[in-house]
């Protein structure tokens, strides 16, 4: 890669290409638009996950997929104590409680057993949160939630590409959520995505996120209580060129991940050995 593209956001010419498309076409919302639409079809095939749904950001993916659980007032989600403030916000604008449990001091991830512990019978959903490069032991947790009759939603918001045991994250829950923002693995500066293999669940997520209207509407038939949560063309078009790309960038970070390891390993090694 040419040291002047050595940057972030990362972007070339298709990026450019796709949002030229996008403002020639003068359809820049998803309601007349291809792009959203494009995305989320590729974004699900990448995950192997059957439906996928673009939104505004990670934040409001992570709200519609609390409601669309039944998560209310007087419930109880179970948070990692280490994660960024959205995910128990999220949890606090549905009217419920977080209660966070601890996170392992290898990964940084939602701990299992602090998990199992911290379940009650007010519990309702849990929200494990793939942290800074490594996986939450998705089996795992979701045993013990099946066991406890608690949905599990994935908090992706930086794990584009991310696997467990060769699945892609998502793979193994009620619902996944991923966050687009500028610093994240995949960016269009601000957007998110729900995705799920329930298309009841992805039917009622369409409803909230589309002020409760269902894909098509022109007469203005709002069927539930929703909030305008919609991902535009602009950045849908952004995100079609992200993931074409994001298999090789996470092949670079991984090799890059080796590198800075070994070296944090042979400075300690250094400092261990001169002590």
């Amino acid at each position: 890669m040419e040291k002047e593209k050595m940057k972030w956001p990362f972007s070339d010419e298709k990026e450019i290409e796709q949002v030229k498309e996008v403002l020639a076409s003068d359809s820049w919302w998803r309601g007349t638009g291809k792009k959203v639409l494009e995305f989320e079809k590729r974004f699900a095939k990448y995950h192997n996950i059957k439906y996928c749904l673009g939104v505004s950001n990670g934040t409001h993916a992570i709200e519609i997929a609390l409601k669309i659980l039944g998560v209310g007032k007087g419930d109880e989600v179970i948070v990692p104590a280490f994660t960024f403030v959205s995910t128990a916000t999220a949890v606090l604008m549905c009217g419920a409680i977080p209660i966070f449990c601890d996170v392992s001091a290898e990964t940084f991830c939602l701990d299992p057993e602090s998990f199992r512990k911290v379940i009650s019978e007010k519990t309702k959903a849990v929200i494990p949160v793939h942290m800074a490069g490594n996986v939450c032991d998705m089996e795992k947790i979701n045993q013990i939630a099946k066991e406890n009759n608690v949905k599990v939603v994935e908090d992706a918001a930086h794990a584009q590409g991310g696997e467990w045991k060769g699945n892609k994250v998502g793979f193994y829950s009620d619902i996944a959520t991923f966050s687009f923002q500028n610093r994240k693995v995949m960016t269009c500066g601000e957007g998110g995505a729900l995705i799920t293999n329930s298309k009841e669940l992805y039917d009622k997520a369409y409803l909230v996120h589309s002020v409760g209207r269902p894909p098509g509407d022109i007469v203005y038939d709002h069927l539930v209580l929703g909030s305008n949560d919609r991902m535009g063309e602009f950045q849908a078009a952004i995100l079609l060129c992200q993931l074409e790309r994001l298999e090789n960038f996470t092949k670079i970070r991984e090799e890059n991940a080796k590198k800075l390891l070994l070296n944090y390993i042979c400075l300690f090694d250094y400092l261990f050995i001169s002590s």
